[in-house]
């Protein structure tokens, strides 16, 4: 039976101090799990991890040279996960790749069919079939995140402006949103989700003009499940990240919330839709 610690358990455990541990976690050489929003250690990892001797030092024998080569063999190790995969020809690292901190959790992919609805009836009421920005703003909490969502899913499409009036944005709410409103499961919703990507891919437009950023970090999340790996932090990274910042953890969080969303663990069911897309790349 595998054994799970806490942070405070891990300190004791190896009797070195908290911020020893978060400074390892930063710099993603000890080997942990956060999944959730919860931050676990496997003790089983942690014991190997241990009997794992620390390279020397390579110049004077200097504690700091220490520290910055093993900065930058982690450096080197993040940059060659994120090289491995590719996406019509370019490194999967080099496209924008910006994710939700918002939508990191299954509950708040939950609640975008419903935010989907509601946009839609309120195109309904306004007797238009568009929304600008700001009107979206009493139908959920953190609308500008489900809008950007919305946008890369490709149930609403983004305009930039209209011929009266330059300064404001709006967004339409497609055939697609307007199938999710008709909805009444939210397996339906996903369905409809799941067709919209596919159409995205099949008309090659989750890249040109707009990088549709959730799209690209499903299909990674994906692809790295399907070779039989565990998504880890270092697959999300950019070479434009510093060190120590959280970038890639909420895209990996983001691309997994989504990714669980949409398919509910099912890895059969991830392997077909993977399948079907690439057969359109």
């Amino acid at each position: 039976m595998e054994t799970w610690m806490k942070i405070e358990d891990v300190c004791k455990y190896l009797q070195v101090p908290e911020k020893w541990i978060r400074s390892k976690i930063r710099q993603n050489t000890i080997p942990f799990h956060d999944s959730h929003g919860i931050l676990r250690f496997n003790q089983q990892e942690i014991d190997d991890w241990m009997r794992v001797p620390s390279p020397p030092a390579a110049v004077h024998g200097s504690a700091q040279v220490a520290d910055e080569g093993r900065d930058t063999k982690i450096a080197i190790n993040d940059r060659i996960a994120s090289d491995l995969y590719v996406y019509r020809g370019t490194p999967i690292k080099e496209y924008l790749l910006t994710a939700s901190v918002i939508l990191t959790g299954h509950s708040s992919w939950m609640r975008l069919p419903d935010f989907i609805e509601r946009s839609v009836g309120k195109t309904k009421e306004l007797n238009r079939p568009y929304l600008f920005r700001e009107e979206f703003k009493p139908l959920i909490r953190n609308y500008n995140d489900y809008l950007r969502v919305c946008c890369w899913l490709g149930v609403f499409d983004k305009k930039d402006r209209m011929e009266y009036d330059l300064r404001r944005k709006y967004y339409i709410p497609n055939q697609y949103a307007g199938k999710i409103a008709k909805e009444d499961g939210i397996e339906g919703a996903k369905s409809i989700i799941i067709d919209s990507i596919l159409n995205i891919v099949t008309s090659n437009k989750e890249t040109i003009p707009e990088e549709r950023c959730a799209i690209l970090l499903l299909w990674l999340c994906l692809k790295i499940k399907t070779s039989g790996k565990k998504p880890q932090e270092r697959d999300f990274f950019k070479d434009t990240d510093k060190r120590g910042n959280s970038f890639p953890r909420i895209r990996l969080n983001c691309a997994a919330s989504l990714c669980h969303f949409l398919f509910d663990g099912d890895t059969k069911k991830e392997r077909e839709f993977l399948s079907k897309w690439e057969q359109h790349m």
